[in-house]
């Protein structure tokens, strides 16, 4: 007897295989799903969290199937190591499965939060199983703020002002082999610190090396610049003001200060 819970852990197999390009076990997997679709009745006896999955694993991916990718192809992955890029692929599957909920009215099934607390503890606790390099250290801090921010929305928390002076800190160390091996990825770091810092005490200081990262690989513009992001964590969506918002302080002030003017 198949039950939704088979139904769900099939979609998110689509989407790793989607994720990995793996077209003929998509399809393999998208015809078996139809048949069990079939078996429990159809779409109308299925919750809106299942919906919601299927939603993701046939039509959502397709808009933003880089997603996660440069963690995976870039030349610096390499320095990635097994455990932790484990866990990163993991991430990649929860992220685009919760992004899908940017255009559906429902909400994520409590073994997706599930999920998603469990990978947080991973990643607090992989100092403790493996000894990570000045470099996975930042990339593990990055990973963690974009959590809170993107996903649980934990803007002007204590914890998180906690959590992005870490970052901070991380990044003396690692600062500059990334600007000369993965000047890329330090723009998506810098973004999400930004993201994350705003209205604390550090925020100029990732603003300000965001912008010299932006000159560097010429993204002074706001759709260039989630060409690269994309490619990393990060969905734009719809209605995504405090990335917008940062953008435009950042590289329009001089819009930021017009569009203060006519309130």
């Amino acid at each position: 007897m198949y039950s939704e819970q088979t139904i769900f852990i099939i979609s998110h197999i689509i989407v790793s295989e989607a994720l990995e390009a793996n077209i003929e076990a998509v399809d393999t997997h998208m015809n078996g799903m139809k048949k069990i679709i079939d078996a429990v009745g159809g779409m109308d006896m299925l919750e809106h969290g299942t919906l919601a999955m299927l939603y993701r694993s046939k039509n959502r991916f397709t808009e933003s199937s880089s997603l996660g990718t440069r963690f995976f192809t870039a030349s610096w992955s390499r320095d990635i190591q097994p455990t932790f890029k484990s866990i990163i692929s993991s991430y990649q599957q929860l992220i685009s499965y919760y992004e899908s909920f940017a255009n559906v009215d429902v909400e994520p099934m409590s073994v997706e939060n599930d999920c998603l607390l469990f990978l947080g503890y991973r990643l607090i606790s992989l100092p403790y199983e493996v000894s990570l390099t000045p470099f996975e250290e930042t990339l593990r801090l990055s990973i963690m703020t974009y959590n809170s921010v993107r996903i649980w929305a934990l803007y002007g928390i204590p914890c998180l002002e906690r959590l992005v002076d870490m970052l901070r800190i991380s990044l003396f160390t690692s600062l500059s082999a990334l600007q000369s091996t993965a000047p890329d990825l330090l723009f998506w770091i810098f973004f999400v610190g930004s993201l994350a810092s705003k209205s604390m005490k550090h925020h100029s200081w990732f603003v300000a090396h965001l912008t010299d990262v932006a000159d560097q690989l010429s993204l002074q513009k706001w759709d260039r610049a989630v060409g690269l992001l994309e490619k990393f964590f990060f969905v734009c969506r719809p209605s995504d003001e405090p990335a917008k918002d940062l953008w435009q302080s950042t590289f329009r002030p001089d819009l930021v200060i017009v569009q203060e003017n006519r309130k």
